[in-house]
């Protein structure tokens, strides 16, 4: 089933003889037909829309050489012959483009959130990572302070505690001397 309409030369009716008869027989003698032109369109094609071939080669340039190799293809003269089958294809693209269109836009728009995301966390991480070690060596210059302190009294202590056990005892007593003793660790601490 062609959708143009046209006549192949197998089917077309012989002409008739318009001179009514003369020839001396009663039926007129088949004359040949002649074969389409290629790129021209009979009445009956350019009425009926001109068919999906005449179409293709209506096309000029580089985009109709393709249109018509695509034509003379076994599924373009498939989808010619099938017109139902083409409407419902040319149909299912029109309609899965809006889908296809809105899948692409969501992995676009996705990849460039991702790309941003990582930006915006990389730089939570550095911040987060920041303030832990601001608290971090905060805590330890107080732990050193305090380990200096202490530090520093049990040197002063052990200190006061040599001095005071090698040097020699003149006259003293021997309550009043740890009474001394006693009195200088208490104000050391």
């Amino acid at each position: 089933m062609c959708l143009g309409g046209g006549l192949s030369p197998m089917t077309a009716a012989a002409p008739t003889n318009p001179a009514g008869g003369s020839g001396g027989s009663s039926s007129p003698a088949p004359q040949p037909v002649a074969a389409p032109v290629p790129g021209a369109a009979s009445a009956s094609q350019a009425e009926a829309g001109g068919g999906a071939q005449a179409a293709a080669r209506r096309w000029n340039g580089e985009s109709g050489s393709e249109v018509v190799s695509f034509m003379n293809s076994r599924v373009g003269q498939y989808l010619d012959d099938h017109p139902f089958v083409a409407l419902s294809l040319l149909v299912f693209i029109a309609v899965s483009a809006i889908p296809v269109a809105f899948f692409l836009i969501f992995v676009i728009s996705t990849t460039i959130v991702a790309c941003m995301g990582v930006i915006v966390i990389e730089g939570v991480v550095v911040s987060v990572g920041g303030i832990v070690l601001l608290c971090a060596l905060s805590g330890l210059g107080v732990l050193s302070l305090a380990v200096s302190g202490v530090l520093s009294i049990c040197y002063i202590a052990l200190s006061t505690l040599i001095n005071y056990w090698h040097t020699p005892n003149y006259g003293r007593g021997g309550r009043n001397s740890y009474m001394q003793l006693y009195n200088a660790l208490w104000l050391l601490m």
